[in-house]
């Protein structure tokens, strides 16, 4: 890994006049309104809505993907309150220490020691070690997940937050909360074994087998590892980095998940799998899974975005384009730009993403259809 020294965190993606303006506009929004919104799929935090669901699956999804998918916001009309979402919490925290760690400017020390807080106070509890998981009930066809439920996806990414936090900050306080997020990963979650790979089930209460979540906790553990020098991180990071790897399609592509009715191959996952297959080589020297993650990014790069940085959630169709896509873009192509240089191409997802999804008041749209917002 000799030749990617000093490329692992590039800040290669050029910066347009107008995204110092974007920026402006939603760290103003986020702190007039306390980090609180809506969620595309909150619908069961009305108590009109879950009542009437109470006991049918089918109206739970109903009602769930209504108001995802309506162009006018019934939230209001329906008692939806706008609510803290702990994942959100952890990659703004994130955002904040990369903003503070660009320039040691003390501005962004208040938002970063505000949300710190917030993250304890929105944990779950009751498991072995620190985790999150989403601030409202949660129907799907592969089962029903009740508010606060923790999930992998949520902890890696809370976790992660920590431990940028304790690479910018110091103190061990908050490599402790990192460490006691592997805890939970480690003896909570239900483990698919398959020969020699092995794959984390999404929560503590089901065994579905998620390709970008299982990648997720490689990448936290082998991170781990690399901090603490723990071999008890690196066995687990290995085995579910290589179920993820094994189960790549021929072409590069991962769909979501092992189950028949979750084939689907969309955008920000796939940005999810290649962040975290990435973080998995970076810190474990796992250097054999080069080879599937440049076949993976290469993909990413030809089949969900256009000449002029329009972002597609699914790889076969232009539109939906969800903030998800080209918010997890620019992640994507910053983080692994030692692989594949895509800065012209960042450069264009962010105005594209800044120009059609952005309002003026600071907030961004959720998703954007050929024919409505």
């Amino acid at each position: 890994m000799n030749h990617f020294t000093g490329c692992w965190e590039s800040n290669a993606m050029p910066e347009p006049v107008s995204v110092e303006r974007s920026l402006a506009r939603l760290v103003r929004y986020l702190a007039e309104n306390g980090f609180s919104g809506y969620d595309p799929y909150d619908a069961l935090n009305s108590r009109l809505l879950s009542a009437c669901a109470a006991r049918s699956k089918t109206l739970r999804i109903a009602f769930t993907q209504a108001l995802k998918l309506s162009p006018v916001n019934l939230r209001p009309l329906l008692g939806v309150p706008k609510g803290i979402n702990p994942k959100g919490l952890g990659l703004f925290l994130s955002g904040y220490l990369k903003l503070y760690g660009r320039g040691n400017d003390k501005k962004w020390l208040g938002p970063i020691l505000g949300i710190l807080p917030m993250l304890e106070q929105t944990r779950s509890k009751g498991y072995s070690g620190h985790c999150w998981g989403y601030h409202f009930d949660w129907q799907s066809r592969a089962g029903f997940t009740p508010k606060f439920t923790p999930t992998l996806v949520n902890t890696a990414f809370v976790a992660h937050a920590y431990l940028d936090a304790h690479a910018l900050l110091g103190g061990q306080k908050y490599l402790d909360v990192a460490l006691s997020a592997a805890e939970f990963i480690l003896k909570d979650l239900n483990l698919y074994r398959d020969g020699g790979s092995a794959c984390f089930s999404y929560t503590p209460f089901d065994h579905t087998r998620v390709y970008n979540a299982t990648m997720l906790g490689s990448g936290l553990l082998s991170r781990l590892f690399a901090l603490t020098g723990d071999e008890r991180f690196l066995k687990p990071a290995m085995a579910s980095a290589r179920f993820v790897a094994e189960r790549q399609r021929p072409d590069g592509s991962w769909p979501y998940a092992d189950s028949s009715f979750q084939k689907w191959v969309d955008s920000h996952h796939t940005g999810f799998v290649l962040e975290a297959l990435f973080d998995h080589i970076r810190y474990s020297g796992d250097t054999e899974l080069m080879e599937p993650l440049k076949r993976g990014l290469d993909y990413y790069r030809r089949h969900f975005f256009l000449d002029d940085g329009h972002p597609m959630f699914y790889n076969d169709r232009r539109y939906p384009v969800d903030i998800h896509c080209p918010s997890q873009a620019l992640v994507t192509f910053t983080r692994l730009h030692a692989v594949q240089d895509n800065r012209a191409l960042s450069g264009k997802v962010a105005e594209w993403m800044i120009s059609h999804l952005q309002d003026e008041r600071g907030f961004f749209y959720y998703r954007l259809g050929k024919h409505y917002v």
